[in-house]
């Protein structure tokens, strides 16, 4: 087990940005105000910002609270020296700010403190497409400013989703023809429907819930929900990514990060198959199903999952299987869980097979 606001309707108006040089400097010198990086609650929530710089520099483009919350998260580790702007600390501070949906750019720029925003930031405002959400912060910290701007793209409307309910809870989806619903519950038991037409789910079971919808394009969103727990801040994979020279490092590197998932929901690392490793190395070099080798890997009482991910580095790659509904069971399922897993390593990108069995 891990330790561990009202929805409005988005009205587009069009507007231009104001430039750099019409923020006066005596909002400049104003301490930034920042919106809170954490919600109780997932929704989108376009308000005004606080913020008299960053309303100067949004004009009347709507800027959504819970994206300028992931923003502000990232701009406080940034300007701190605590955190970047790696894959999963954007998911996990978007998350936390509860805003569900795909985030679709970013941009990031530091100047010092007070100097007028960059340049690059009115041209990354003036360039998002009026259909999407944005949110604009600047945070300051050691005689720095720091300018992170987020935009996404509500898919599907979820109204309003609670993070923490009690057992017996509940939670529907809308219909979204064409579209898939899948379910991990706190057991990280599997489940998927059809989104043809609306869902309900049942939270009959305590723990740490995720749960992904997704049509032909990709995700339209995808969150955690906590029965009878708190939600759980502390992120699960380090936030520097370590260095691997080598195949044989990042295949080391991969299997360390994937036990830190089981050890994070109270498990014994995984058992190395070299049998089942092979097997993996062979869909990876020949092609085939992983999804049909994890079938013929276990009995009919037994459990088992693939997975298969790719990035630039291995803690995004890994941190992608850790939120993946279908693969989750390999991490939260107590009990002895054999792997095999194989890394293709290139300088710039990573992808990762596995195949995890508990016989």
């Amino acid at each position: 087990m891990r330790i561990h606001t009202l929805v409005l309707p988005l009205f587009m108006l069009v507007a231009c940005p104001k430039s750099p040089s019409s923020v006066n400097q005596a909002q400049l010198l104003e301490y930034p105000r920042l919106p809170s990086p954490g919600a109780g609650s997932y929704a989108r929530v376009p308000t005004t910002p606080k913020d008299n710089v960053i309303r100067a520099i949004i004009g009347e483009r709507v800027w959504d609270e819970s994206l300028a919350g992931t923003a502000a998260g990232l701009a406080l580790d940034a300007a701190e020296g605590r955190g970047g702007f790696t894959r999963r600390e954007i998911r996990s501070a978007s998350w936390k700010a509860g805003y569900p949906w795909p985030i679709l750019s970013i941009g990031h720029w530091s100047t010092v403190e007070a100097d007028k925003p960059p340049k690059e930031l009115i041209t990354w405002v003036n360039d998002q497409p009026e259909s999407r959400d944005i949110g604009v912060v600047r945070a300051r910290a050691q005689g720095q400013d720091v300018w992170v701007a987020v935009s996404g793209q509500a898919l599907i409307d979820l109204g309003v989703v609670d993070k923490e309910v009690q057992t017996g809870g509940t939670l529907r989806i809308p219909a979204h023809p064409g579209g898939t619903l899948h379910i991990s519950n706190g057991v990280g038991f599997y489940e998927r429907r059809p989104l043809d037409t609306p869902q309900t789910i049942y939270f009959d079971v305590p723990g740490e819930w995720l749960i992904q919808a997704v049509d032909q394009g990709g995700d339209l969103a995808r969150f955690t929900v906590y029965v009878d727990e708190t939600e759980a801040l502390t992120p699960i994979l380090p936030r520097r990514n370590a260095p691997v020279t080598s195949a044989d490092e990042a295949n080391e590197r991969a299997l360390t990060l994937l036990n830190l998932a089981r050890r994070e929901y109270s498990n014994k690392d995984f058992n190395i198959d070299l049998v089942l490793k092979g097997a993996v190395a062979n869909v990876a070099k020949d092609g085939g199903s992983l999804a049909e080798l994890a079938d013929e890997s276990v009995g009919p009482e037994g459990s088992a999952v693939a997975g298969r991910c790719r990035a630039r580095v291995l803690e995004d790659c890994i941190d992608q299987m850790i939120w993946d509904p279908k693969v989750r069971a390999g991490f939260v399922e107590g009990g002895d869980w054999l792997i095999g897993v194989h890394v293709d390593w290139h300088p710039n990108q990573v992808t990762v097979r596995t195949v995890m069995a508990k016989p």
